[in-house]
């Protein structure tokens, strides 16, 4: 009988830890919806700071009392809608079919990538086209093509990420849909979620370079009489098989790891030109490290993953939430 060889079976945790390829996160996947919506967004990480508010959890002791809680800002301006990407079933898998752009008289868009001087505007010949494909099953999904706009942030940055963001739905033609009616326009976080909505956060880590085992990994220190070097692991694996496993606590890279962070409540979200007197401090004091918060924001439950003016996608929470909440979310103070 054969031996079933499964090397890796069972959680291997955080392993590897390796630098993330970009500054910001992948989504991967997302919850499925039955009609076509906006299942992402995209902000920057302000900072943090305490609110007081009426916590609405039923389950919990303190439920309809005033207490403090920690928050993170993340400043969400609109996205723009540079256009859409199709993608067709092949023999090797999901493949590119075709991009659909409308973005001849952006200059934004300019700092991070080349733009065509021809006309790559939308065509009737291309829609037919790809309704065609999708009569005969051919598309397998759509997504949006969207730039962020940093310049109407506080963080004095420039140049725009640019990035795919998935539809939510079953259906291919719905979707076909809301991609044609959304190329060229805006889209807000309103269109995403609404107050007390939960959400997972796909950032990445700061960065910290070079670390010891100790620091990398917990490592328990040696006792002094052991070896001359206290800050290392006490072996490194038996002598057969004559290899290091992959799982054994060394030095290496430490942070600017891609995390996610499942299940944030967002507490608030506050407008561009909203007048509400609770939230007008925010406005008016510079956060650390990234300045004023000059656009739509929103608060949320707890800390997330990243340094100040970066970039961190959310997604609506794909993970079951455990308790029950009211929804009347009342912030009294703002620290």
């Amino acid at each position: 009988m054969s031996k079933i060889h499964t090397p890796k079976r069972g959680s291997r945790a955080f392993r590897p830890k390796v630098r993330a390829k970009r500054i910001y996160g992948k989504v991967k996947c997302i919850k499925q919806e039955n009609e076509a919506k906006i299942v992402e967004f995209a902000g920057y990480k302000a900072g943090m700071t305490q609110i007081n508010c009426l916590y609405d959890k039923k389950e919990s002791p303190i439920y309809g009392k005033k207490t403090m809680m920690p928050v993170t800002i993340i400043e969400v301006p609109d996205l723009n809608v540079a256009g859409f990407r199709c993608y067709e079933r092949k023999e090797t898998g999901v493949a590119v079919y075709k991009d659909f752009l409308n973005i001849n008289k952006n200059s934004e868009l300019k700092r991070k990538t080349i733009i065509s001087k021809k006309d790559i505007s939308l065509k009737d010949k291309d829609m037919k086209d790809i309704e065609q494909k999708i009569s005969l099953d051919e598309i397998e999904d759509i997504k949006l093509i969207v730039y962020t706009q940093p310049h109407e942030t506080g963080n004095a940055k420039k140049k725009p990420e640019l990035f795919e963001v998935f539809i939510g739905g079953n259906s291919i033609e719905d979707k076909f849909a809301l991609a044609k009616e959304k190329t060229g326009k805006t889209i807000s976080i309103n269109d995403f979620i609404e107050d007390g909505a939960f959400i997972d956060v796909i950032g990445v880590t700061k960065g910290k370079g070079f670390a010891g085992s100790v620091k990398r990994w917990g490592v328990t220190l040696l006792a002094k009489k052991s070896q001359k070097v206290i800050r290392k692991a006490g072996t490194l694996g038996p002598w057969h098989p004559a290899k290091t496993q992959a799982t054994v606590p060394q030095m290496g890279q430490m942070g600017f790891f891609n995390r996610v962070l499942y299940n944030l409540r967002v507490l608030k979200i506050i407008g561009k030109d909203s007048t509400d007197e609770v939230f007008e401090k925010i406005k008016k004091k510079p956060f650390k490290k990234y300045g004023i918060v000059k656009s739509s924001y929103i608060i949320v439950k707890g800390s997330v993953t990243g340094p100040a003016k970066r970039m961190i996608r959310m997604r609506k929470s794909i993970r079951n939430i455990k308790g029950e909440y009211d929804g009347n979310i009342s912030v009294k103070y703002i620290d």
